[in-house]
């Protein structure tokens, strides 16, 4: 299913959005890998804010149980494993412009 909403630019919900977090994970690998500060610093926020986004897809998804959608709801907000891409999700969307 092709999200039609032209704001998406293509992306069809979940599976999509997941697969673009594996590619953002890969390009992140890669820039440690090469030590380039720049490019970790981008592959980072890419990952993360996709990564903790995939939360949201998955709780929009129509075809996602409504019990599966509260555990989605509360591994997201709870676990320590998603805490740090919490943190640094949020601390990049909400850090102040200068």
């Amino acid at each position: 299913m092709v999200n039609r909403n032209p704001l998406a630019f293509g992306i069809a919900p979940t599976k999509d959005v997941l697969d673009i977090a594996r590619r953002d994970y890969e390009k992140l690998k890669a820039a440690v890998q090469d030590q380039d500060p720049h490019e970790i610093s981008d592959c980072l926020f890419n990952y993360v804010v996709t990564a903790y986004s995939v939360k949201d897809w998955l709780r929009s998804e129509p075809t996602v149980p409504r019990e599966a959608r509260q555990e989605i709801t509360r591994i997201a907000t709870s676990s320590m494993r998603v805490w740090p891409i919490r943190e640094i999700s949020n601390a990049y969307k909400h850090a102040s412009r200068r």
